[in-house]
């Protein structure tokens, strides 16, 4: 999804424009508000404020491409430079988040 706006040519012609402004990035900027007090009020929190930022990143991530119809893909080969970067991370912090909880379980062993 984009943002659209238009703007006068000195013609007086109008032109719309479109922004790579996705609809869901306010949303993303509040989970990661509310994982960051999350993970201030509780040691847990860190891991989970891990995997959830992760899954969400992702999940914007495949959705750009959902809303171009690409339905299967396999990493990010198919998506802008910035996506794929957001793609990379999402995975990065999730395998952070599963390697905190198994070193928290070796340690309670």
């Amino acid at each position: 999804m984009s943002w659209w706006s238009y703007e006068k040519e000195p013609s007086g012609r109008i032109v719309y424009v479109t922004s790579d402004y996705s609809a869901i990035m306010p949303l993303f900027v509040v989970v990661c508000a509310i994982g960051t007090l999350q993970y201030l009020m509780s040691p847990t929190g860190t891991v989970r404020f891990l995997l959830w930022s992760g899954f969400s990143s992702v999940l914007m991530a495949k959705l750009r491409l959902f809303r171009r119809g690409i339905w299967s893909s396999w990493g990010p080969e198919k998506m802008t430079r910035g996506w794929a970067t957001l793609y990379k991370v999402g995975y990065a912090l999730i395998a952070l988040g599963i390697f905190l909880i198994i070193l928290a379980y070796r340690a309670a062993r």
